[in-house]
């Protein structure tokens, strides 16, 4: 998951094989009312991915923010401009 009011990114989870079971898991963690990362959020981007199933957005339907499609490529293209200009900066303290 990406902040784009901040540029972070946050690890929702990770497997080999994401099944039914673990992303509602995840749509759980996300939302969790004390420390959920879509806490205070209105809108989540989702791609098309089968692993977005269906109890997985009633999940966050019931609790989350709305959803909305977008390309992941978008969402790539933006994530990968924030990492160079997070270099970059990085760079340019190197040399101050």
């Amino acid at each position: 998951m990406i902040d784009t009011a901040t540029r972070v990114v946050h690890i929702a989870g990770t497997t080999t094989n994401p099944d039914t079971a673990f992303m509602a898991q995840v749509a759980r963690n996300l939302t969790d009312c004390f420390a959920g990362f879509l806490q205070g959020k209105r809108f989540l981007i989702l791609d098309r991915d089968s692993k977005f199933t269906t109890e997985f957005k009633r999940i966050l339907k019931d609790v989350g923010p709305r959803c909305q499609g977008s390309s992941r490529y978008q969402l790539i293209a933006r994530w990968r401009v924030t990492l160079q200009i997070q270099k970059n900066d990085v760079a340019r303290a190197r040399i101050l």
